[in-house]
C-alpha cells in the first residue's frame, strides 16, 4: 500500500477529492455513506478502500482438472482514484490468493488477518508513512465489498445456498414467501448489524443440531472476518452487483420468456428472422467488441441457458428494441421486458441524482408486479428481490456502475492468459507473477508520471486553420480559445479516445437536459488545441419518445456549436440509427427514463 501511494498521480488524487458540486453523483465520494462515516466523512484525504473476491479457473475449462486447481483471489482498489482511471486493470492490486479448497475448509479469517489488522490501524489512528519526502499520518477505511451473490454470502458468513434458508437476503429479513408478494424495500425490515453479530456468535457456540436449525432460520453460517473491521456493516456494505443481477440473471431469464411468447405462442416472427437481424444489425464502433452470439431454438424453449457474455447481453438490450420493437407492437410482456432493460440502463449509468433513485424504485416495483401477473407459473427469484435494494445502494454509494464486478472480473484475464505448467504451489506462482508485473508498472511510473493517465489518443490527420474551416463559428471560438485569431491552427481528426472514452465523427452526444427532455447533438468534427479537445456539434431537435424502441426521434438542424470535452456533464457517446426513415437514438447513459 505504501509503495502504491508513492506513485505521484495516486497520491495527488488521495490528497484532492473529486467530489461533484453540481447536484449529480458520479462516484462513491458523492453518496450519503461517506458523509456519515466516522473516518471517511471527517478526513477528505482518508483512503477509501474497496475489496473484491471471486473464484477462478486457470486450467482448460473443458479439461479433466477443472475445479482441482480452482483459486480464490482477493483484489483491492482505492476509490480516491476517479472512475475513468480506476477501471484500468493495473490499478487493481492483488490482496490475497489461496486454493478454493483451503478456503472452504479453513475460511478466510487467517488469510485476511493482516488486512483486517491494517484496516483497523488506518481507521483508528492512522499509520505513519514516509511519502514524497515527508511524513504523513495516513488514515482510511473499508468502504464496501462488491462480489457475486455466492462470494458475498460466503465472505459475509451468510448461507450461500439461499434456497435452504428461511432468510434469503443478507440485507433484510425477507423470507421466500415475502419476496413473492412484496416488491418495495420499505415493505421489509433491514438486518440490524448488532443483532446479526450476536446471532453469528451464537451460531459459533452451538452444537451441530442447534447450529443447523438457527443457521437455516437466520440465514447465517458463521461469524464473518469482516465483522472484525471497524465501521464496517456486513448487512449494508456487502453490496449487490447489478452486473450479476441483470446481465447474468434477470435479463437472460425474461428474454427467454419473451422470445418464447413472441416466436412460439404468437408467431410474430421466426427465430431464423431474428438470427439474421442480429447478424445483419449495423453495429456501431461502440458495440464492435461485444457482438452477441446467435440464439438457437433450445435457448428459446428454455432447454439450455443463453451463452452470452455480460457485455454481449448489454448489446442485446440495446439492439433488440430496434429489432423486435417494430414487430411486437404494444404487447404487455414485451413492454415489461423493456421496463427491465430500463432498470438495467439506470443501474449502469455513470451519473445519477436524487431523482434517479425514486425512478429506479418505481420501475423495479412496476416490473416485478407485472411479471407476477404476466408469468403466473414463473418463479420470483432471489435476484428479483435483491434488485429492490439497488436504489438505496445508489443513494448511499453513488452510481451503481462503479459497484459492479465487470472490471474486477476483467482482472482475472491476467492469470488466465498464462499457460501454467507447475501446480506444486499454484497460488504462490500466481502471486509472484502478479507482483513482479505490478512492481514493473509502478517502477516505470516513477520515471514516467503517467501511471493513471497515459494521455489521449487521436487518429492521425492534419492541422487546419479553424477560421477557414468553420467561418461561421468565429464568435464561438473567441469565447473558447484565449488566443484565437484568424490564423489559429488546430489539429483536426475524425476519432479520439479521451480518458478511455472513444469518440468518432458521426456519434451522438448529449448536450443538455431541458425540462426532462434530452437535447442531442451530432458530432461532425473533432479538434484539438493545446491539449484541449473540442467537438464541432450539429444540434438536433428531440421530437418525441418511442416507448417500443426505448428511443428518441430526433431531427437534424443547421445550428452548429463548439463543445469542450472537459466541460461536458454527459461525456458518453451513443450512435444514431435509421429505422423506417426516422433517425432515432437509444441513449443508455441517461440518469432518468420515460415511464409507460
Amino acid at each position: 500500500l505504501q509503495e502504491f501511494l508513492k506513485i505521484p498521480e495516486v497520491w495527488n488524487y488521495v490528497q484532492n477529492s473529486h467530489q461533484s458540486n453540481d447536484g449529480y453523483m458520479r462516484d462513491f465520494c458523492d453518496g450519503q455513506h461517506i458523509k456519515l462515516h466516522p473516518v471517511l466523512g471527517q478526513n477528505p484525504s482518508a483512503l477509501q478502500i474497496v475489496i473484491y473476491t471471486d473464484d477462478i479457473e486457470v486450467v482448460n475449462p473443458i479439461g479433466t482438472h477443472v475445479k482441482k486447481h480452482k483459486i480464490t483471489v482477493f483484489y483491492y482498489s482505492l476509490l480516491n482514484i476517479p472512475p475513468e482511471f480506476r477501471s484500468q486493470l493495473h490499478t487493481m492490486q492483488l490482496l490475497a490468493i489461496a486454493k478454493t479448497s483451503d478456503m472452504k475448509t479453513y475460511g478466510p479469517s487467517s488469510l485476511l488477518s493482516d488486512f483486517v489488522q491494517t484496516i483497523n490501524l488506518l481507521s483508528d489512528g492512522g499509520i505513519i508513512m514516509e511519502l514524497h519526502g515527508d511524513v504523513h499520518n495516513v488514515k482510511g477505511a473499508l468502504a464496501y465489498v462488491p462480489a457475486d451473490t455466492p462470494a458475498s454470502n460466503w465472505l459475509g458468513g451468510f448461507k450461500q445456498g439461499v434456497s435452504f434458508s428461511y432468510k434469503i437476503c443478507r440485507t433484510c429479513n425477507a423470507s421466500n414467501n415475502d419476496i413473492k408478494q412484496q416488491f418495495c424495500e420499505s415493505d421489509f425490515t433491514m438486518r440490524d448489524i448488532e443483532v446479526h453479530k450476536r446471532r453469528s456468535q451464537t451460531i459459533e457456540s452451538l452444537r451441530k443440531e442447534g447450529k443447523q436449525h438457527f443457521s437455516k432460520l437466520w440465514g447465517i453460517n458463521n461469524s464473518s472476518v469482516l465483522n472484525e473491521i471497524h465501521h464496517f456493516n456486513v448487512c449494508q456494505n456487502l453490496v449487490h452487483d447489478p452486473m450479476h443481477l441483470f446481465l447474468e440473471g434477470l435479463v437472460k431469464t425474461e428474454l427467454q420468456l419473451v422470445l418464447f411468447d413472441q416466436i412460439i405462442n404468437k408467431k410474430n416472427f421466426k427465430l431464423s428472422w431474428l438470427t439474421h437481424q442480429i447478424e445483419a444489425y449495423p453495429y456501431s464502433y461502440l458495440q464492435k467488441d461485444s457482438k452477441p452470439e446467435a440464439i438457437d431454438r433450445k435457448q428459446v424453449l428454455g432447454l439450455t441457458p443463453f451463452k452470452q457474455t455480460a457485455s454481449a447481453v448489454m448489446t442485446l438490450c440495446e439492439i433488440l428494441p430496434h429489432i423486435i420493437g417494430l414487430k411486437a407492437d404494444i404487447d404487455p410482456k414485451w413492454l415489461n421486458f423493456l421496463r427491465l432493460v430500463q432498470c438495467l440502463f439506470i443501474s449502469t449509468t455513470p451519473i445519477c441524482n436524487a431523482d434517479t433513485t425514486g425512478m429506479l424504485t418505481q420501475l423495479i416495483f412496476t416490473h416485478h408486479q407485472e411479471f407476477r401477473k404476466l408469468y403466473p407459473k414463473a418463479t420470483i427469484t432471489p435476484k428479483m428481490h435483491y434488485c429492490i435494494h439497488l436504489p438505496t445502494q445508489m443513494k448511499e454509494f453513488g452510481p451503481l456502475r462503479h459497484l459492479w464486478c465487470m472490471r474486477f472480473e476483467g482482472k482475472h484475464g491476467f492469470f488466465k492468459s498464462k499457460k501454467w505448467k507447475c501446480f506444486k504451489n499454484l497460488p504462490l506462482s500466481m502471486a509472484k507473477k502478479h507482483q513482479l508485473h505490478a512492481c514493473h508498472k509502478q517502477t516505470m511510473s516513477l520515471k514516467n508520471p503517467n501511471y493513471l493517465y497515459a494521455g489521449d489518443m487521436l487518429r492521425e490527420d492534419s492541422h487546419v486553420v479553424l477560421s477557414e474551416f468553420y467561418p461561421d463559428l468565429s464568435p464561438f471560438f473567441q469565447g473558447v480559445f484565449d488566443d484565437f485569431d484568424d490564423s489559429t491552427q488546430v489539429y483536426h481528426t475524425t476519432s479520439a479516445i479521451i480518458h478511455g472514452i472513444n469518440y468518432q465523427v458521426g456519434c451522438i452526444l448529449l448536450l443538455a437536459v431541458e425540462n426532462w427532455v434530452p437535447v442531442f447533438g451530432l458530432c461532425i468534427d473533432i479538434v484539438s488545441h493545446k491539449d484541449c479537445k473540442f467537438f464541432i456539434v450539429e444540434r438536433s431537435n428531440t421530437e418525441y419518445y418511442i416507448p417500443n424502441l426505448l428511443s428518441y426521434k430526433i431531427e437534424r438542424t443547421d445550428e452548429l456549436l463548439i463543445l469542450p470535452q472537459k466541460t461536458m456533464t454527459f461525456k458518453w457517446p451513443s450512435w444514431p440509427q435509421k429505422l423506417q426513415g426516422q433517425t432515432v437514438v437509444l441513449y443508455r447513459y441517461l440518469h432518468f427514463t420515460e415511464h409507460f
